[in-house]
């Protein structure tokens, strides 16, 4: 694997785990169903890192629930979403936005839209 699917997949898990579900994906599944998270590049992908030989890499996170109703969603969102927040803190991720609930693409459940970033290097 790559380093960069490798970093996705770390980001996918620990945001799964934080929480409670193993329905994860690194990059945009064929079909979804929530709750779940998906983890994709962000606009920008790349930039210089605050160090020779080291980049920041942008990821946006999306943190879909379930059907129900939106009542008992938001409050679910809330959690999940101050949950989440408190473990990329600890993991050493940088938050730089967080959206507003909103209805994710195609399905009729909420979702947020975490945009985070963390520093790399690419040498092995």
């Amino acid at each position: 694997m790559s380093i960069l699917y490798d970093e996705a997949l770390a980001l996918a898990q620990l945001v799964g785990r934080t929480v409670g579900t193993t329905n994860i994906h690194a990059t945009v599944p064929e079909r979804f169903t929530g709750p779940g998270v998906i983890v994709v590049p962000d606009d920008p992908y790349i930039t210089g890192g605050s160090t020779f030989g080291n980049f920041t890499v942008h990821y946006q996170v999306f943190l879909v629930g379930d059907r129900g109703t939106f009542s008992a969603m938001d409050k679910w969102m809330d959690e999940a979403l101050e949950n989440t927040i408190s473990a990329l803190v600890e993991a050493s991720w940088s938050i730089e936005y967080v959206s507003q609930p909103q209805l994710y693409e195609g399905l009729n459940v909420l979702s947020h839209v975490l945009r985070v970033s963390t520093t790399i290097n690419f040498k092995n």
